[in-house]
């Protein structure tokens, strides 16, 4: 590096010469730039295969936990799934509204409807 930073700073004094200078210097500063941009990628593509390995151990792992635990299922962890939830009556949302709603249309009593024929008056 420290011999790119004297080609560089180095100013030759004929017209000539310094034309070409400025030519080679131009070619080396693209060159340095292109050597640390490979560089910079390849330390992206090593973060990215990291991530890839890390999370491939991850899956395996619970992969592996399933085919050796006993019943070789995946957890329920969901609300229905917990029995003493179920003792206390919760259940998941959609299911809690279902249930209130099918109490609620039982509750309502249709045989004394009245239709208004005009809601401003109420007549």
């Amino acid at each position: 590096m420290l011999l790119i930073r004297q080609i560089l700073i180095f100013r030759p004094t004929s017209t000539f010469c310094s034309q070409t200078s400025y030519i080679n210097r131009e070619s080396l500063q693209k060159n340095v730039f292109l050597q640390q941009e490979k560089e910079v990628r390849m330390e992206i593509l090593k973060v990215i295969l990291l991530a890839v390995l890390v999370l491939g151990i991850g899956i395996a792992g619970m992969a592996i936990r399933i085919l050796v635990k006993k019943g070789g299922k995946f957890p329920n962890t969901h609300v229905s799934g917990n029995r003493y939830l179920k003792r206390n009556g919760v259940y998941c949302a959609q299911t809690q509204d279902k249930l209130e709603q099918r109490n609620a249309w039982k509750k309502v009593n249709y045989d004394n409807v009245e239709f208004v024929r005009n809601i401003k008056t109420g007549e």
